[in-house]
Formats: structure tokens, sequence, C-alpha cells
């Protein structure tokens, strides 16, 4: 580690601490109550994805931000080459669409980036209209020239030959008419194209700087569209991060002038979470992730501290997965018991220390598409004696039945929820060994049947369709968990909503049987999702929350 690097960084941070007193951070921009919260203590109306410093403050240019992430880099730099977070991901690369953080994340709804707007020409043709005012940024070799639709043609041609593919997976071709007009043909009507062409991982890349790198972007450069220009030479792998305000950025503001407004924004990676709280108490950091645990350690220090409280759309947190060919777990009665063993509210309790909420089975636009409680809870709620009936109906002996579970040792929530699912199994008279391992090897041994029960989380997909069709399709993804089911109907109800385009009601009732399916079928029982605190300090103004929106700081401004 480059300590000579990180004593630089706390000396400079420590001259530079603040003591601001007085600030009032509302809450504006969203009518989702039910999703989006500010903390009460800190006098919000409990609807606000934006820290806002009171309607009659005026944006100041300037300043750094600071963000404390846990999430390490990938080892190369190039956004086609790994599915893992890089520092182009952050605002420096521009897509054709992105979310519209108005909206998030009470609903996940799209507006431009690069293109300008767009059309369904056919059920299977998408027009885009370039930006004719996006411009890369002025840096060599591609010094600033506009956008052109040949850009998007070469930069998804080369995304389907790397690993992410499977982002654009509904994408069959893609041809630039004209330097403004990018048509994209698919192989079948796909409702989440927008969600996939939004994706952090679906940049549009100039050729120039694939060629002057030889071919790979390895080690960089990192030219993109961006309201944020990356600083190479300050770059530390798994350390830091830096960019600058691109002076050239496209976007202006609601008065009416040039973003970004802030000159720098510096990402530093500590994963130590301990160390992260410190820091943030002592003035190192603007903005972190925290809990309701944490959230009080921080109020001791920042007593006019925003916390912003959101239900995540894009997570569904940790399931139960059962390899559906392996005994007893062949028997749909038994998935079913083990999922009314789930005491979520002792979860919730414990393992999110008051948070968390329960999606039922997979990444969807707004709120009122989750599944009714009522039927949730008829399907795989808790029940220890529906689940003692289910067990005994299947010839389960339960003192002999000793099932084995692992669980991710990276996350004390997962231990945490492991623990609780032990105990409740204890009740009924089900003995089970626990075994925390790396997360990765909990996915590795689920998926070579070396398991036929584990803990695991799927988080990576973005977008419905990509959830659906990388987990639980049995044509399989990125995990293939749910191919040894061999649901044939489960199969085609999953099929038919994804192409349901321009009718959101019918493709919410559609979904809504796919869910319907799935916690009957009981492969993989959810038990409790993340919510997501973030605290943010009173200088901060203007930030639109948004953790897979690249362009999120785009908007900030700090207080002097």
């Amino acid at each position: 580690m480059d300590t000579n690097y990180w004593d630089r960084f706390w000396q400079r941070r420590i001259t530079r601490r603040h003591a601001l007193k007085g600030a009032v951070i509302g809450g504006a921009g969203l009518a989702a109550a039910a999703v989006v919260g500010c903390d009460e203590e800190e006098g919000g109306d409990g609807a606000a994805p934006t820290a806002t410093g009171g309607a009659s403050d005026q944006p100041v240019r300037g300043g750094t931000l600071y963000e404390f992430t846990q999430i390490n880099h990938a080892p190369t730099l190039d956004m086609h080459m790994s599915t893992f977070a890089q520092p182009g991901g952050h605002g420096i690369y521009g897509r054709l669409a992105m979310h519209d953080l108005d909206k998030y994340p009470g609903e996940v709804t799209f507006t431009g980036d690069i293109a300008a707007s767009w059309e369904i020409a056919e059920p299977t043709v998408w027009v885009f209209k370039i930006n004719p005012a996006v411009k890369y940024h002025n840096i060599p070799p591609v010094n600033g020239r506009t956008v052109k639709a040949s850009d998007v043609v070469y930069s998804y041609e080369r995304q389907k030959a790397n690993v992410n593919a499977g982002t654009i997976r509904a994408v069959s071709k893609v041809e630039a008419p004209d330097d403004l007009t990018v048509r994209v043909t698919l192989a079948q009507p796909d409702a989440d194209l927008l969600w996939s062409l939004s994706d952090l991982r679906t940049p549009i890349i100039p050729p120039e700087s694939v060629e002057a790198a030889g071919g790979e972007l390895k080690e960089g450069p990192i030219i993109g569209t961006g309201a944020w220009i990356w600083d190479q030479a300050s770059y530390v792998l798994n350390q830091v991060s830096k960019k600058r305000r691109n002076p050239d950025f496209f976007r202006k503001g609601t008065d009416g002038q040039p973003l970004p407004y802030m000159e720098n924004v510096e990402q530093v990676v500590i994963v130590d979470a301990n160390l992260q709280v410190s820091a943030f108490r002592t003035g190192q950091a603007d903005l972190m992730d925290t809990n309701g645990q944490t959230t009080e350690l921080l109020k001791q220090t920042v007593p006019d501290l925003y916390v912003l409280d959101a239900k995540l759309l894009n997570q569904t947190g940790d399931r139960l997965w059962m390899d559906a060919t392996q005994s007893p777990y062949n028997d749909q009665r038994v998935r079913q018991a083990l999922g009314k063993l789930f005491n979520r509210e002792e979860i919730q309790n414990n393992a999110f220390f008051g948070s968390g909420w329960v999606n039922p089975m997979m990444f969807v636009p707004s709120l009122d598409w989750i599944l009714p409680q009522s039927e949730f809870d008829n399907l795989v709620g808790y029940n220890p004696q529906q689940a003692t009936q289910l067990l005994q109906a299947a010839g389960v002996d339960l003192g002999s039945f000793r099932p084995t579970i692992p669980s991710g040792a990276n996350f004390a929530r997962n231990i945490a929820i492991s623990e609780i699912l032990a105990s409740e199994m204890k009740k009924i008279g089900i003995t089970a060994e626990l075994q925390p391992i790396v997360s990765q090897e909990v996915i590795d041994v689920f998926v070579t049947a070396k398991a036929p029960i584990s803990l695991l989380n799927d988080p990576a997909p973005r977008g419905t369709n990509l959830h659906l069709f990388n987990y639980f399709h049995s044509s399989g993804g990125v995990a293939t968990y749910w191919k040894k089911l061999g649901d044939t109907q489960f199969d085609r109800l999953i099929e038919a909503q994804a192409t349901i385009v321009d009718e959101p009601e019918r493709r919410k009732a559609a979904l809504l049987e796919v869910v319907r399916r799935g916690l009957s079928d009981a492969v993989a029982v959810p038990s409790v999702g993340q919510t997501q605190e973030f605290a943010i300090r009173p200088r901060v103004v203007g930030y639109k929350h948004d953790s897979q929106e690249p362009h999120r700081f785009a908007f900030t401004w700090l207080k002097s």
C-alpha cells in the first residue's frame, strides 16, 4: 500500500475540517413518501431523494466533494472488459440514456444522456437521435470532438464481444444511418431496453482512445462525455480515484448555468466500515453509506446530519437457494417449509438494525409492482407451525435432518441471517450447521452442486429482464441457479412479460404471475432486502442519490 499517499490524504483532510452549524437540510423532489424519507429528527418531510439547502440558496461553484466506498476497483480500467466497479463508471463515460434522478428511487424511469430523444419505430426497432451538443472530453487523441452515431455502433459491437455482452443481450444489430441517428434492432421486443442502455456497463467509448491504447483500455485513457474528467496521474488502484470538472459538459442546472458546479470529486476506497465511520465523524468525507446503528453514532458529532433512507428497487437481498435436484429439496413442500422459517421481523431488527424490507422476487420499476403482503405471507410468510406440517407431510424426520448452510463470511449481515434461520430450525427440532465462507465460494459450491442449499445474494444485473433471465430462467445466465428446477411454465411466464413494451399495467400483471409462480416453486426464498441509509453532510446541496447512476454528482454543489 502507498502509505505516503495515505499520510498525505489524512493530513490534508484534517486541515480542512468543516464547522458548519445551523444549516437546514430539507427535502425536495419526489412525492413517494413510502419509498424515500429524510430522518424525522432532522426535520425532513419524508419525501426527498435530494439534499437541499433551502429554496433561497443559489448554487455555488467550486470545491471538492469527498466520498468513501467499500468497493474495490477492477484490475482493468476497460469498462467493456470487467463487470466490477471502475472509475470510468462514475460520471466519466456517457450512455445513450440515464436514470431520471428526479424520480428515483421512488420509481425507475429514464431520460436522455447522449441521446436527445428516441422512438419505437417497430416492436423490435428503436431509433435514437444523438444530442449534437454532446462532446467528448478535450483530451488527446479525441480532442473534444462531438459524438457520432458510429461511436455508439462501435461501443455496442465491442461490448457484445466481451464480458458485458449480457447487459445488452436483446440487441442483435446496431446501425448508424447518419451521424446523429442510431438504429437498434432487437432479437425480440424488450420492455427493459432503456434499463440496459442506461447501465454504467454500457458506456459509449470513442474508438480513438482504444486504438491509441493498442486495443485495450486496461490502463486507460478514460475519455468520455460525462460531467467529470478522470485524473489518471493521481489514480491509485483500490485507494483513490480523482475527477475534475468537465468545462464542456452539455447540461445546465436549474439556474441556467453550466454543470457541474463542483471542481472535483475524490473517491477513497476504505474497506473497513469502522474506519469509514471514524473518518466521517472527524470530517474526512461528505457522503457515506450508513445504517440505523451507525447513523446514531454519526449524529453525535454531526447533529445536523441529513440522512436519506430509501428502499432499493435494484436490489433484492439475500435468498435461501435450494437445489431442486437433490433430496430432500426436490420436494416442493420441503422448500416451502424452509421459506416459512424465515423470521423476517427478527432479521430486520438484528441483521439490518431495524431497517430492511422484503422484495419478493426481482428488480421492479416501482414499489406498486410488488406482490401484496397478504399473498407473500400466504406463500412463504413466517409460520413455523405450517413449516412443521409441510416437512412431516414430505416424510422428513426433523431429528435427523441436518442441513449445512454456506453463507458469505464477508458480510456480518449474511452471518446474522443464517444464524437466525438456524435458530428457527432448532425450535422445530432441526439442527443446522452454519458454514461461513468467502462470498464467491458460496456461489461456487451451490452451482457446482457441492452444497444443495446456500444463502446467496443476487445483486449484479440491473433491470427486471436481465435479472429474471440471468437468475431464474432455465436458459441460465451469470449463475444458472434456477435451471436445476426445470419449470417450463415458469420459463414461459418470464418470456411472456419480457416483450410487453408499452402496456405497463399488463406487464405488471404478468410480472406478478412470475412472482407467484417463483415463490410457490420456492427454489429461492427471499429473506430481507436492503434499505439504504445515506449520510450527507450539511454543506452538500442538491445531491440526487442513485448509486447506479454515474451522473449523480453533476447536480451537486457545496456550501462555502
